[in-house]
């Protein structure tokens, strides 16, 4: 068996391969597509048997991250109980943060943001930021009501380990509701492309950052 990552590849290991018909050769990606510059590569006619990304409609689907049911047999430590999660909103007092480290993007998200800080008080750590910390992220985190997880593309099912930082229970905010939809259930993000304006989104969080029943649901 042998595993190619995509950024990785070169046309020498494909001739190198290629000695070996026998072989199980998986093309394995999880980076967004557009990145990986496919289309500077000739691959060999049904060269890969399988392919392994965080497409759901690969062969092996591997996401950064995922739900599970809870089937009840469960101990405490896996919940968040009531008062755990009411500490965790008592330390909020600032409204929406994100993290990055790529300036310009496919997704213009950059473009996005620019429009969205006229209404609202965004911070932003990172190469691209206007802030710096020694704090843990976690820490920072704790801070906000609500995290913007743009990716630097919009690609199906890609969904980074941006997103995923709502375990730290924060509210992520996503580019595209299309890029979730079958994987992550509609109440667990809010989606900037359900408001007509960067400033219907901004006063959509305000209100809901003053709302402390409604930011729980």
């Amino acid at each position: 068996m042998a595993i190619f990552h995509a950024r990785n590849m070169q046309m020498s290991d494909f001739i190198k391969e290629n000695t070996n018909p026998n072989r199980l050769t998986i093309f394995y990606s999880m980076e967004a597509l557009p990145h990986e510059r496919l289309r500077r590569k000739h691959f060999p006619k049904n060269f890969f048997n399988i392919t392994m990304s965080y497409r759901r409609d690969s062969t092996i689907w591997k996401p950064y991250d995922r739900f599970e049911k809870l089937i009840g047999q469960e101990t405490t430590e896996e919940f968040w109980t009531e008062k755990q999660i009411n500490e965790k909103l008592s330390k909020k007092s600032k409204l929406a943060v994100q993290f990055v480290s790529h300036c310009e993007t496919r997704s213009l998200r950059e473009q996005f943001i620019k429009k969205l800080d006229k209404y609202i008080n965004i911070t932003t750590f990172g190469d691209c930021g206007n802030k710096t910390t020694d704090m843990k992220e976690q820490d920072i985190l704790d801070q906000y009501y609500f995290y913007f997880a743009f990716e630097n593309a919009v690609c199906k099912d890609y969904i980074t380990e941006k997103f995923w930082r709502l375990k730290h229970l924060i509210v992520p905010i996503v580019l595209k509701r299309s890029i979730l939809k079958g994987i992550i259930e509609d109440e667990y993000f809010i989606a900037a492309d359900d408001f007509s304006t960067p400033e219907a989104l901004a006063n959509k969080l305000s209100e809901i950052s003053e709302n402390k029943t409604e930011y729980k649901k």
